[in-house]
C-alpha cells in the first residue's frame, strides 16, 4: 500500500488538519503529484480556514444551532 499526505495549514500558519489519499499497491509518487497534492492542500486549507473564521462567535450559525440543541 501507499499513503501521500500533507498537511492542513491556515494563513496564519495555524495547523487545521492533513490531507491523505491511500493507495492499495505500492508505488513511488512523482514530482507533478506531490506539487499536485501540495497545492491542493493549500487550496482546502484556505477554504477550511475560511469557513471556521465564518461559523467563529457567538452570532454564528455553528452557535445558533448547537443553543438550539442544548
Amino acid at each position: 500500500r501507499a499513503v501521500m499526505s500533507a498537511p492542513l495549514v491556515g494563513p496564519a500558519d495555524n495547523p487545521i488538519g492533513i490531507l491523505s489519499t491511500h493507495f492499495s499497491r505500492p508505488r513511488q509518487f512523482t514530482a507533478g503529484e506531490l506539487t499536485a497534492l501540495a497545492n491542493y492542500a493549500a487550496s482546502v486549507a484556505l477554504g477550511l480556514d475560511r469557513r471556521l473564521t465564518l461559523y467563529d462567535g457567538d452570532n454564528s450559525p455553528a452557535s445558533t444551532s448547537q443553543a438550539a440543541i442544548v
